[in-house]
């Protein structure tokens, strides 16, 4: 396997774990591996990784939240950007 193909794969695998944690609500996990994923996606100009952990980020951070709050805090946050 090239090493590109190895970096791609290890940004998937902290996306699905952010996955994961995110069913499990447990939202500083979520946010760590969406982090360390947008972290590396960023240095490979991987805009579909940057893209996904993002929305990593954002669904951790409504892991602790109902939905009708999510909602609003996401609207906030992209109104901020």
């Amino acid at each position: 396997m090239s090493a590109d193909v190895r970096q791609d794969n290890d940004l998937a695998a902290h996306y699905n774990t952010a996955r994961v944690a995110i069913a499990a609500h447990d939202s500083a996990k979520a946010r760590m591996e969406a982090t360390i994923c947008l972290t590396g996606a960023e240095a490979r100009g991987n805009d579909v990784r940057v893209r996904q952990a993002h929305e990593r980020q954002e669904q951790g951070i409504c892991a602790r939240f109902s939905r009708g709050r999510c909602d609003a805090l996401v609207r906030f946050i992209n109104q901020a950007e």
